[in-house]
């Protein structure tokens, strides 16, 4: 888990973008939890595109609705508290240790909504986007099998771990298994 300080330590201009980009998907969202409560229907899968704020594209996103409803009070609670930054009322200072723990925690709850990591230009920290991570135990494998089989695999982090006792004749497991890398 990254430290308010990454947040701190990269300047007000980025840090100015970063919080108008965390505020604005933290509204977006509660836009959307309300349209849901309503009945409205509302997309489950969404683009989310960074612009200069990020370091790294996010893309398209399954939104964990109930993650977001267990949360949604913090949600509104510091999406509040840093309105008045995002909508240039008040001057964003890094050293303003209250802003900046509030703008950690909420890229922390929106990276669970969104099972995304989310990483301000500039900020010294993992790159943006999804982590897949896979662990594969069995006793016995007669056929193929693979922890990660993907078309293709671009600004995501992979971990795949398997764990086989026997692989029989005819038999072939593989880790990763990825047609393109782009």
């Amino acid at each position: 888990m990254a430290e308010p300080l990454t947040i701190a330590s990269i300047g007000a201009v980025a840090l100015t973008e970063g919080i108008r980009f965390l505020y604005g998907q933290a509204t977006d969202l509660l836009r959307r939890m309300r349209a849901r409560r309503e009945g409205e229907a509302v997309e489950g899968e969404v683009f989310v595109d960074g612009g200069n704020a990020l370091d790294g594209p996010i893309g398209m996103v399954q939104i964990d609705y109930a993650r977001a409803t267990e949360q949604n009070e913090s949600i509104r609670e510091l999406s509040r508290s840093l309105s008045e930054y995002a909508e240039g009322i008040e001057p964003i200072d890094p050293e303003n240790a209250t802003l900046v723990q509030s703008a950690h925690a909420l890229r922390q709850l929106l990276e669970t909504v969104y099972g995304r990591r989310i990483t301000l230009r500039g900020e010294n920290r993992e790159r943006s986007g999804a982590k897949v991570d896979v662990e594969i135990t069995a006793v016995q494998v007669d056929g193929y099998v693979a922890a990660v089989r993907a078309k293709r695999v671009g600004n995501v982090d992979v971990s795949a771990r398997m764990r086989v006792d026997t692989v029989n004749a005819g038999g072939e497991t593989v880790g990763l298994d990825v047609d393109d890398l782009g």
